[in-house]
């Protein structure tokens, strides 16, 4: 239902969702989180924007395609350049494989890391580790105050990322909430 195709003459938008195989992750403290694989990809022929390709893994998605709660974002941009099918075929190509081979099972280890990988003993120690990885301090106290909201706590990777995506959440105009929520999901990498 949410696999959509928009093309004309001159454009074409591809987003692809797996609603069917959720990645079910238990959780520490009992219960379990149930993420969704997904891409899109974007190409405009007569260059009115770059080729881009995102991999990403979501809770959910929304008709219209907004992602909520979008984490492990991988991402590719090429300009229209004479070398861009090249960097294409060297770049995308195994990303895409990577992507496509990659097992839920890793998948799944690397979130199940980010539930036990500590990035504080309190709120100031998390917000301090935030600060550390690039986050603004009002956005670290945002993360952190989300994610005692979201997760009863804010003491793993885990808890800010499910923080700073509550928080992007509220966030109005798209681009900016898309932006928090990379930034946020590529704190996953400290866990993998």
């Amino acid at each position: 239902r949410d696999t959509t195709l928009y093309a004309s003459d001159r454009d074409v938008f591809i987003f692809l969702v797996d609603e069917n195989t959720p990645i079910s992750i238990p959780k520490p403290g009992g219960g379990t989180e149930d993420l969704f694989r997904g891409f899109m990809v974007s190409n405009s022929e007569v260059g009115a924007s770059s080729f881009k390709l995102s991999m990403f893994l979501y809770r959910t998605v929304c008709c219209n395609r907004m992602v909520m709660g979008a984490q492990d974002i991988r991402e590719i941009s090429l300009r229209h350049t004479s070398g861009a099918p090249e960097r294409f075929v060297q770049e995308g190509s195994k990303i895409l494989t990577r992507y496509a081979e990659s097992t839920l099972e890793e998948t799944r280890d690397i979130l199940q890391n980010s539930m036990t990988k500590r990035v504080g003993a309190n709120d100031d120690t998390a917000s301090e580790w935030l600060r550390n990885h690039g986050f603004t301090k009002s956005q670290a106290t945002s993360i952190v105050a989300r994610a005692n909201e979201e997760e009863g706590q804010a003491r793993t990777v885990w808890d800010v990322v499910q923080g700073g995506t509550a928080l992007a959440r509220g966030i109005k105009h798209q681009d900016a909430r898309v932006q928090l929520e990379r930034k946020v999901s590529k704190l996953l990498k400290v866990a993998a």
